[in-house]
């Protein structure tokens, strides 16, 4: 069993990480009972305390405590992390397999994913925070994109931290387009290679059809010797 940092309950090692989800959202500690307080009633809580109409030594036993606690932390609810669709304690962990599981698209570099790997991607393949990243609408990918491009065509050298969140953004995107047309030109040099390269099988220049390919033909046989 691990104490929580929050509500001070005894909690099965198993069930602290999804126990913990739930409490921070929702659960206040309330010093002078010794319990955890619905947020949204927290305030209430406190005034029947000054009022006297809680008394003041009314401390329940610990395990009378703790079961309050409980109680209070599995009957809130909170957001899926992944469609934002608020659940109970019961029903988190399964929803959230099953919702992590489903496939998205990255508004970035368009790449296709799956939800719970879409946090990692953020960060590996586009330096981003996720809070930065969940700003993304469509309206100011557009506009912020196009103002980017003209103040800062070279993306060389830039330093994310002197940038607003919608100037990372807008960066990210530029950086995932450059790269995806670099991507595509070297497929196309080695598209027509692979040309040559049948072309070539008889090492005659006249078979080939213009300047260009014969150049690049005469660079795959240097490789060649």
């Amino acid at each position: 069993m691990v104490k929580c940092p929050n509500c001070r309950a005894e909690i099965d090692d198993s069930k602290m990480f999804l126990h913990e989800r739930f409490c921070f959202q929702n659960i206040k500690y309330c010093e002078k009972c010794q319990e955890g307080i619905i947020k949204e009633e927290f305030d209430e809580h406190l005034e029947k305390h000054k009022s006297r109409e809680i008394p003041e030594n009314n401390i329940s036993s610990e395990k009378e405590r703790y079961d309050n606690t409980l109680k209070r932390v599995e009957s809130s609810k909170i957001g899926c992390l992944y469609c934002g669709f608020f659940l109970s304690f019961s029903e988190y962990e399964e929803h959230v397999e099953m919702c992590g599981a489903r496939t998205t698209e990255c508004k970035i570099c368009k790449k296709s994913l799956i939800y719970k790997n879409l946090d990692a991607h953020i960060k590996a393949e586009h330096n981003l925070d996720n809070d930065v990243y969940r700003q993304i609408d469509s309206g100011s990918i557009n506009n912020n994109f196009d103002s980017f491009k003209v103040q800062k065509p070279n993306l060389n050298d830039l330093d994310l931290q002197d940038m607003s969140s919608s100037e990372q953004i807008a960066y990210a995107i530029a950086l995932s387009e450059q790269q995806q047309t670099n991507e595509n030109k070297s497929k196309e040099v080695k598209s027509n290679q692979t040309d040559l390269k049948k072309k070539s099988t008889s090492y005659d220049l006249d078979q080939l059809d213009d300047e260009y390919e014969k150049q690049m033909y005469e660079e795959e046989m240097k490789n060649f010797k």
